[in-house]
């Protein structure tokens, strides 16, 4: 048996952190109100702000509804009782229809109500010191004028809550708006309202607390959801400098995106399943060569197996969230269509149509949005400042997903772990057809367009080197007549045999070396400057680019290791593939000449499942400084002390080719460049 029993007792102080301190958004405080006015059957709430020559603290701030209102019992049994909803108690919410206007009454029947917790109500301490209510139920009762000072219940911990009066008379309010409901006056305002929002600039975000204000009002009912339509907010202010805020706020649903992705989860006798459907604008359609709609519906234990071998979608084979539903915009080609998001990309949650906050706000990625733009180094599919949505659960069938007490976002418990699972497998499965119809096919655009450009630039240079290594010419050939005179000279001297020997090698390797580039000149002034696409076995690619840099290897005492070949025929432009080849390996062999370590270069060529012919070059120098490996291919840079303009070049040709040169860690610790090479046709 219990001794005795003990009972809690609510200190005053309580109520700080159930209002002002559990809201932490001046925004979301003020939508707190907007919900409550729409549960108490109002057509229309009005937020007016009285700014106009005011300091902050002389602010007024009115929300005023035409809903059921109250009367003193009702007050005080169900305003002045926190943590208890009449909404949440069917006999006590008859009994306040009872007496309520006709109007307001059906609407509120009618409504599933946004909030039941008995808390929304203190969220008047996060907006203001004061608080001064007015409300009634029809225009034959007297105003019910109800006083509370919020610092009258933080002055003292040990006062307990119940022993807090608050004051009301039956005084009149100044110009109500409306012969019925309910009308909050704030007043002695903690935020300036005519300022602006410290931080950075967020995209599609007003910096302006008024405006973002406005917004964040837009956003709360769902557009398309039943019985929205019936509930209007209207946003004023006496601030001239806001006239452009001034008036009803508009809830808009996007109608012309490019893409436009719905899905819809249902319960069925054989198991969950979902039903989707891709809806594209006439205009994309006709460029990608799509129908306008297309539909499909999938089992989950389906896709939960297609997850577990491998693809995309991660998620449960379980629906313990219930069913919903949602729906997806978004504008890839970012045109003038973009304008009908009004400025707020996000995927936004709404219940019974009314908005849970914070899901789809920019400081809230619950669908992995810019998670995955992050990942991908800004180059995801899908970019979230083009998207937009909304996703919809109701009370009826998605009991489990409950509100948190802060309105911070949903209790996690099993079902939110499901219903967060699907919705953002959803959002990758929209993700994978973005990419495959569109997104493909741009980069392929894009990729293309840098040919172009890469083969506009390679004529360019191609002049330029001509006129350079014509100037060659002559140095080269007196170089040679020098190498002569010199050999000539050594055979007279009477010298040791042995240094005879040495100086008569060196002479020849010389010589060998001015062939060489005696050769690459006659070969330059060969080439078209219109490369024609030819048919080639990699080998013999391979094989030349190695006989080019056969003298510097020499010279430099480096043994070019010939590894794994392909043996395979390609299309290409053979005399670029060699020289780009031959850059890469000159590099390695003067890597390893210049550390004098090591003494081989090593070649070998392979294809991948995407028909690239990969070109790879491995040294064991001392490989690539940190600081320049990311302008190895853009700039002349170089670990050499000299211009490195060979690859900056080979990079030029090979991307002229579709291709990419990069530059990648080998096995161990060697420096790998790579060349990849796509497969071409003769008349590309």
């Amino acid at each position: 048996m219990a001794k005795g029993k003990f009972y809690f007792i609510p200190s005053a102080r309580l109520q700080k952190y159930l209002g002002s301190e559990l809201i932490a958004d001046p925004d979301l405080a003020i939508a707190e109100f907007a919900k409550n006015a729409y549960d108490a059957g109002a057509d229309s709430v009005h937020v007016r702000f009285e700014l106009a020559g005011r300091s902050p603290s002389d602010q007024v701030l009115i929300i005023a509804d035409n809903g059921i209102g109250m009367d003193a019992a009702t007050f005080e049994s169900n305003w002045m009782h926190p943590g208890y909803s009449a909404k949440a108690d069917p006999k006590r919410l008859a009994q306040l229809y009872r007496t309520a206007p006709t109007a307001a009454r059906e609407r509120a029947k009618a409504r599933v109500p946004a909030g039941e917790k008995g808390l929304g109500r203190l969220a008047a301490a996060r907006l203001g010191k004061v608080l001064d209510i007015y409300t009634r139920q029809s225009n034959r009762q007297p105003w019910l004028h109800v006083h509370i000072d919020w610092r009258d219940f933080e002055q003292n911990m040990d006062e307990r809550l119940d022993a807090i009066p608050v004051q009301y008379d039956d005084s009149t309010p100044d110009d109500p708006p409306f012969s019925h409901g309910a009308i909050l006056q704030i007043t002695e305002l903690t935020l300036n309202w005519t300022g602006r929002i410290p931080g950075r600039k967020v995209p599609g975000r007003p910096d302006s607390r008024l405006a973002r204000l406005k917004q964040d009002l837009g956003i709360l009912l769902q557009p398309d959801a039943m019985g929205v339509e019936a509930f209007r907010i209207f946003l004023q202010t006496d601030d001239s400098q806001f006239d452009a805020l001034h008036g009803e706020v508009a809830s808009t649903l996007v109608q012309d995106a490019d893409y436009t992705y719905e899905f819809e989860f249902v319960d069925s006798p054989d198991g969950p399943k979902i039903k989707r459907t891709v809806r594209r604008s006439e205009l994309l359609a006709k460029r990608l060569g799509k129908p306008v709609r297309t539909r499909e519906t999938l089992a989950l234990d389906k896709l939960a197996n297609e997850q577990q071998a491998g693809q995309l979608e991660a998620r449960p084979s379980t629906l313990r969230s219930g069913p919903f539903s949602g729906r997806f915009w978004y504008f890839p080609s970012f045109d003038r269509r973009y304008s009908a998001l009004k400025g707020i990309p996000g995927i936004f949650l709404y219940r019974d149509g009314v908005r849970v906050d914070p899901y789809g706000h920019e400081d809230d990625d619950w669908l992995g949005a810019k998670a995955r733009k992050a990942s991908r180094q800004g180059y995801a599919a899908i970019q979230p400042k083009l998207l937009a949505g909304q996703v919809a659960i109701t009370k009826a069938v998605n009991p489990e997903l409950i509100d948190m007490s802060n309105r911070q976002g949903l209790v996690e418990n099993p079902a939110f772990e499901d219903f967060v699972a699907h919705a953002r497998a959803e959002f990758q499965h929209f993700e994978k057809v973005v990419f495959d119809e569109y997104l493909s096919r741009e980069w392929t655009s894009l990729e293309v367009k840098a040919q172009r450009e890469a083969h506009d630039r390679l004529l360019l240079y191609t002049g330029l080197m001509r006129s350079l290594v014509h100037s060659l010419r002559q140095p080269v050939a007196g170089l040679a007549l020098d190498m002569r005179t010199i050999r000539n000279r050594v055979n007279s001297l009477d010298i040791p045999a042995p240094a005879k020997k040495a100086l008569l090698e060196a002479v020849e390797r010389a010589q060998g070396h001015v062939g060489t580039i005696d050769q690459v000149i006659s070969r330059f002034f060969e080439l078209n400057t219109e490369p024609v696409l030819t048919q080639i076995a990699v080998r013999a690619i391979v094989d030349n680019a190695i006989e080019a840099v056969r003298p510097l290897a020499k010279s430099a005492d480096v043994k070019i290791e010939l590894g794994p070949v392909a043996d395979e025929l390609i299309v290409t432009h053979p005399d670029s593939v060699v020289e780009v080849l031959a850059e890469l390996l000159r590099n390695g062999i003067e890597s390893i000449s210049e550390r004098k370590v090591g003494s081989t270069v090593w070649v070998s060529v392979a294809s991948n499942e995407d028909g690239r012919t990969i070109l790879t070059v491995d040294d064991d120098g001392p490989g690539v400084a940190p600081e320049v490996v990311s302008g190895l291919f853009e700039s002349n840079v170089s670990t050499k002390g000299r211009p490195g303009a060979g690859l900056l070049q080979a990079s030029v040709i090979v991307q002229a080719l579709r291709g990419k040169v990069t530059h990648v860690s080998g096995p161990q610790g060697r420096t790998r460049f790579e060349i990849s090479l796509p497969p071409l046709q003769p008349d590309d």
